[in-house]
């Protein structure tokens, strides 16, 4: 939080970041709390094998709005 603070006051990041940071903060705070009511009442308390898969692919659901902001950040550096 202090580093997000530390960017934003001293104004180091570029027009890309100030359009983006905004929709893919909210999209994060979404697929993140979606995680958490799946993990609080779909999961069961002791999981077996088969629950893997479901649980990878909830991990790379509620990540990819970060994914997708740094390829975008990355692909204006070019």
């Amino acid at each position: 939080m202090l580093g997000a603070r530390l960017v934003f006051r001293e104004r180091v990041y570029s027009r890309l970041v100030s359009r983006i940071i905004y929709p893919v903060t909210g999209a994060f705070v979404g697929t993140v709390v979606l995680a958490s009511l799946y993990n609080m009442f779909l999961r069961p308390m002791e999981p077996g094998p088969e629950w893997v898969v479901p649980d990878v692919v909830v991990t790379l659901i509620a990540g990819a709005p970060l994914l997708y902001a740094a390829v975008r950040v990355f692909r204006s550096g070019e």
